[in-house]
């Protein structure tokens, strides 16, 4: 969840998201909202249900280093793409 919605914010504006342009108050909301409940959801007991379990602490270390890196990954790509056709799609 988290990979997929941060890249959709990535590949929203050609400006750098976060820092140099912002999603509406509508898209932003929904972004931290989906990744706390389907975050929170795997602390529940709900989640057996779905055949889920509950991930130690050290996983979402390395989820975020992860994260982070294809969040520069998909930057590169998108201003390379920008730099060959210059307009995103």
């Amino acid at each position: 969840m988290w990979s997929q919605i941060l890249i959709l914010q990535m590949l929203r504006t050609s400006k750098i998201p976060f820092i140099q342009s912002n999603a509406s108050k509508p898209v932003l909301i929904t972004t931290i909202i989906g990744i706390i409940l389907f975050t929170g959801l795997t602390f529940t007991p709900f989640a057996t249900n779905l055949g889920l379990t509950q991930l130690p602490a050290l996983y979402f270390i390395y989820l975020f280093v992860i994260v982070i890196l294809y969040m520069l990954l998909i930057s590169f790509a998108k201003y390379s793409y920008i730099a060959k056709y210059k307009k995103l799609i």
